[in-house]
């Protein structure tokens, strides 16, 4: 048995009143780790106590274990403090059956609990009161702070603060759950999503390029790629409410408050102001339009390297029916058809 004695100084405890959470030891306060008093696991272990203690303490281990102390008085001795105290709860974890591939480079705060077979990649870090479940894997760059993950979810690279999310979902790589955000089982949540203060119903499939803020969505629904809940008018925030198994189209903004029933579905493009009703086609955007010959004309205009065009073709142009689609090209100059037609006729001249 090895006791390894951490001695905290006066003035450090003094300066944790004031520093908050940078004078934490794995999550947890100076003033409650001596509280506390110790931790261990296997034939290790750490006694906290105050430098004043620190000679008691050695003659109460010394017939006891092999003992050895670290006195802590300033930030490079209390980091040096937090590897002994990270090492033990790494332990700990592996014990129960927890695999860590690098535990030296991963990072579990001490109120962390975390369940048998599941696997923590290096570089990832679990902060506060969060709950993992079994069999979950969580990847190298993935932070998750008093949050709630069910057994036999994935989590990569990704960012989850103050949220919950169900059993054998995946997230990530490169998603952001702020606070309040809670999404339920068999969820696929893909790169670069980003989710606030909603509610994700099971089954829900959110791949890519989306911003779900302040909304509810409905089980079975699939959220387009760049689908926007545009919770925000600038001053006040609004909910979005999406029903079961809809269908939301790339690039559709839903600006709240705006209700999609069940089994809608909404064209990819369109911006959606007012509610729509169960089973309908929810469709709002420019109806489009092809401009014939269009781009072979401004080419032949303004292109160097193609045919130059004769005063008989710019008569023609500005006479024939192809003078609507030169007026879009025009429109910036503010320049006239005529004015225009002149020019070109000068050009010509020279």
């Amino acid at each position: 048995m090895i006791a390894i004695i951490i001695a905290l100084g006066s003035d450090i405890l003094k300066e944790s009143e004031t520093a908050g959470a940078r004078h934490k030891l794995c999550g947890v306060t100076l003033a409650e780790w001596l509280l506390r008093g110790s931790l261990s696991a296997n034939d290790l272990a750490a006694f906290i106590v105050k430098e004043t203690d620190l000679d008691r303490l050695i003659d109460e281990q010394a017939g006891k274990a092999e003992v050895e102390y670290l006195t802590v008085r300033n930030r490079v001795q209390l980091s040096d403090a937090e590897g002994v105290i990270r090492s033990i709860i790494n332990a700990r974890h592996i014990d129960n059956g927890v695999t860590l591939i690098d535990p030296k480079a991963t990072y579990i705060d001490a109120g962390v609990k975390i369940g048998p077979k599941t696997l923590l990649y290096p570089g990832c870090v679990l902060e506060g009161e969060t709950v993992v479940g079994e069999g979950c894997t969580i990847t190298q760059s993935s932070r998750i702070i008093d949050s709630v993950i069910g057994d036999g979810t994935s989590v990569q690279a990704s960012l989850i603060t103050d949220s919950a999310v169900g059993k054998n979902a995946n997230i990530g790589p490169f998603v952001q759950l702020r606070p309040h955000s809670n999404v339920g089982d068999n969820c696929r949540v893909g790169n670069f999503v980003e989710i606030k203060n909603s509610s994700v119903a099971n089954s829900v499939s959110i791949s890519h390029l989306s911003y779900i803020g302040d909304g509810d969505v409905g089980e079975g629904t699939n959220i387009g790629c760049g689908v926007i809940f545009s919770n925000y008018d600038g001053v006040k925030k609004h909910r979005t409410v999406v029903g079961k198994n809809c269908f939301i189209g790339c690039n559709t903004n839903l600006v709240p408050p705006v209700n999609v029933g069940d089994n809608a579905f909404i064209a990819a493009g369109s911006t959606i102001t007012e509610d729509v009703p169960e089973g309908a086609l929810g469709i709002a955007r420019a109806r489009q339009v092809n401009k014939e010959g269009w781009k072979t004309e401004r080419d032949r205009v303004y292109r160097k390297d193609l045919p130059q065009i004769t005063k008989t073709d710019v008569n023609i142009m500005l006479k024939g029916s192809v003078t609507e689609s030169l007026i879009g090209v025009l429109s910036d100059s503010n320049m006239s058809i005529e004015e225009y037609r002149s020019e070109r006729l000068e050009k010509f001249d020279e």
